[in-house]
């Protein structure tokens, strides 16, 4: 027998957060399935939930706490109609932009270090693996001779990360004999998802030495892109720091190389502690490089909602003036905040090949604020599921600059992704941000598993003061390159 029980009297039992890392292949592949509808089949679940019987255009009859209404008479009460039918509005679609294949050149890497794992010999040795990443790089461009140092291991060792930085140690010397400088390359191959990824990121980036190796400001002089964003810790966990990560581009008018700075923050706090110093650190890498700092600087803010608009402008913006001030360094400034945490879908009035809007797709009427500097950007080809567009919020601009000028500058940056060649969904500089937020988590999970739990560090500002000379400060030799990509 069935006992049903509203749900205001029910109580959520805790620890019941299943988290996805655990997910098994045919688990993750139903999630997909429900998760990734694509646009026709999304599309019919929104009309069925505003049309149904129960839904806020309803006339089935609920039993309330207090009152017995229709679904639909509930909101009448209030005045509001809710239309059945998805709201029709006009957008445009902005075309792609000219691109040069930047792989192509006369790029070489000297070094080479690969790890594999044992399970993978005879994969690696079928596939002629070595000689085919040779030829692929040498048909991009890239010049690179057969491996200096070639190491089978075995995955056990990434566990330990004692063992493994003594390895990578080892290995870096051994390149300096072989060859009389620094590796410039080094490639791990790893037969699966392995927790020890976070022990060879930290360790790698942080400690083992590797050699260095937009249209619409016109003719103005050196404009700087600047991304931040925010990584916090998983729910369960109440301890650790969240990451922040603020990268800034360095070169100009091709802006589309990146320098990176990563601290830590007060656990699940979203304002960036030290943003200006961050910023600030970025600008005079800019001077160091080019003898000259930026005259014009576009801020990238990822992960914030409309009611932290405020601490953005009035706590992060006023520190990045504060900072600059500090040197008596006043260059003009736009603010600009990305959120892809939204419920709004766009879908065409003419099906495509996809079922989704084409990229480069901009909606700025109707669905956007009626006052404040806010539009829809769908950058990407959705080729997976529905495409989500990026709601972009301008908070501040002393550029002046146009909606048209601004939609097709971020539209064009989004070319620029080092990962693929096709248009990402999301602007560059707050992409990299994430990634490098990420990447900081990789690096505090792998000193944490090091320390024993009593002498794991609280969420107060002095133990992330702490964590961040010790733990977070990048190689000088990493810190201004794109290491994260």
């Amino acid at each position: 027998m069935k006992n049903y029980v509203p749900m205001e009297f029910c109580v959520l039992v805790e620890g019941q957060v299943f988290p996805k890392e655990r997910l098994m292949e045919k688990e993750t592949k139903m999630l997909k399935k429900f998760s990734l509808a694509n646009p026709k089949d999304r599309q019919k679940t929104i009309c069925r939930m505003v049309q149904d019987g129960d839904g806020p255009c309803g006339s089935k009859r609920i039993t309330l706490k207090y009152d017995k209404h229709s679904g639909g008479e509930i909101i009448r009460n209030f005045g509001v109609e809710v239309s059945k039918n998805m709201t029709a509005l006009a957008g445009r679609v902005i075309g792609p932009p000219e691109l040069k294949e930047w792989l192509k050149g006369n790029q070489s890497s000297d070094g080479l270090f690969l790890i594999s794992a044992p399970m993978m010999k005879n994969r690696l040795n079928q596939c002629r693996f070595i000689p085919k990443l040779i030829a692929q790089c040498r048909n991009l461009g890239i010049h690179m001779e057969k491996p200096l140092i070639y190491q089978r291991s075995s995955m056990w060792m990434f566990s330990n990360v004692d063992v493994l930085r003594e390895q990578l140690e080892t290995i870096n010397e051994q390149a300096r004999k072989s060859c009389g400088g620094q590796l410039q390359f080094l490639l791990c191959v790893m037969s699966g998802k392995d927790p020890g990824y976070k022990h060879l990121k930290w360790i790698s980036e942080t400690k083992v030495e590797l050699s260095d190796r937009l249209p619409y400001f016109g003719n103005e002089n050196h404009v700087m892109f600047i991304g931040a964003d925010v990584n916090h810790p998983g729910a369960q966990n109440t301890r650790s720091p969240s990451i922040a990560a603020v990268v800034g581009t360095i070169n100009w008018p091709a802006a589309n190389r990146y320098a990176a700075r990563v601290r830590p923050q007060y656990h699940r706090k979203e304002k960036i502690l030290n943003f200006g110093d961050m910023c600030l650190e970025l600008v005079e890498c800019y001077s160091r490089l080019n003898k000259v700092k930026p005259e014009k600087i576009v801020i990238f803010r990822d992960g914030v909602s409309e009611g932290q608009f405020d601490m953005v402008l009035n706590e992060e913006l006023m520190d990045i003036m504060k900072a600059f001030k500090s040197i008596n360094y006043t260059p003009t400034i736009t603010l600009i905040v990305a959120q892809k945490r939204h419920q709004t879908r766009l879908f065409p009035g003419d099906e495509g090949s996809t079922g989704n809007v084409s990229p480069g797709t901009v909606v700025d009427t109707t669905i956007v604020h009626p006052f404040k500097y806010d539009f829809y950007l769908c950058s990407h080809y959705g080729s997976l599921g529905t495409s989500k567009p990026t709601h972009y919020y301008v908070l501040w601009d002393e550029h002046g600059l146009s909606s048209d000028d601004l939609q097709k500058l971020i539209y064009n940056m989004c070319f620029t992704f080092a990962r693929c060649t096709k248009p990402v969904s999301l602007v560059p500089p707050v992409y990299y941000a994430d990634l490098v937020a990420y990447r900081g988590s990789l690096y505090h999970e792998a000193v944490m598993e090091g320390h024993p739990p009593s002498s794991r560090t609280s969420s107060s500002l002095s133990a992330a003061a702490s964590l961040e000379e010790r733990f977070f400060k990048l190689h000088a030799d990493l810190e201004n390159i794109m290491f994260f990509v």
